[in-house]
């Protein structure tokens, strides 16, 4: 993830911080608890009996770390915050693994079409590459990876052709020639998104965009796209 975000994710920390301490005040029994341990600490580190002051300190930092972890603010946060370190993970270690795979090309438009193409994995990458091969309706479920999607060589039927990609964190691109309408919606909690000549970055995504002349075409594409966390990329070319 490029830098730009950086100053973004100390914003939405400076926000938690301030949820967890908004929490505690108006709970009251945590902030009694808190009161108590910042007095610990208090006489603890002003007690002249050095043994004695180093157990109150530790007493009270112990209270004071139960306190905050009651929160149920601080648990959100934590969760929010392994979601944000797998995504990062996955940015450094993208493209280490590469999944290739290819579609049946024997057999007519017809038998094509009776048989969508699924697939289900948990780590990887992905790629339906850009042989010649016709499809209709594409279902893809991601745990953690990249999925790359060509359409530019692929015999589209007239009508509507589906894309769905739902996944935990990851990649989502999907190339498509000119001549077609593509229609795409995207969801995530956290990600890049770049869908046709629409760009954002941020959390709480939901976007929705339309090519041009999608609505006058006889050939069109319509893909949606859910991540937890993760980037997607719809272009036309």
């Amino acid at each position: 993830m490029s830098s730009s975000n950086n100053p973004l994710l100390a914003y939405i920390l400076f926000g938690l911080i301030i949820l967890i301490l908004l929490e505690l005040i108006f709970r009251f029994q945590p902030i009694f608890f808190l009161i108590g341990a910042i007095l610990l600490v208090y006489f603890g580190l002003s007690s002249k009996r050095i043994r004695h002051g180093k157990w109150l300190v530790l007493l009270g930092l112990i209270i004071a770390a139960l306190s905050v972890f009651s929160s149920y603010v601080f648990r959100i946060a934590i969760f929010l915050i392994a979601i944000y370190l797998l995504y990062a993970f996955w940015k450094s270690r993208a493209g280490n693994k590469n999944v290739q795979v290819t579609l049946d090309t024997e057999g007519d438009i017809a038998d094509a079409r009776r048989q969508p193409y699924f697939q289900t994995m948990l780590v990887g990458s992905q790629q339906i590459n850009e042989e010649n091969f016709h499809s209709e309706d594409i279902n893809i479920l991601l745990g953690l990876g990249e999925t790359t999607i060509h359409f530019e060589n692929t015999v589209l039927p007239s009508g509507d052709t589906v894309v769905i990609v739902r996944g935990f964190i990851g990649k989502v691109t999907v190339y498509l020639p000119y001549d077609v309408g593509v229609m795409v919606h995207h969801s995530s909690f956290f990600g890049e998104t770049r869908l046709l000549e629409h760009f954002e970055t941020g959390f709480n995504q939901s976007v929705t965009k339309h090519s041009k002349q999608y609505e006058s075409n006889t050939r069109r594409v319509r893909i949606y796209t859910s991540l937890v966390a993760g980037d997607v990329e719809v272009r036309q070319r």
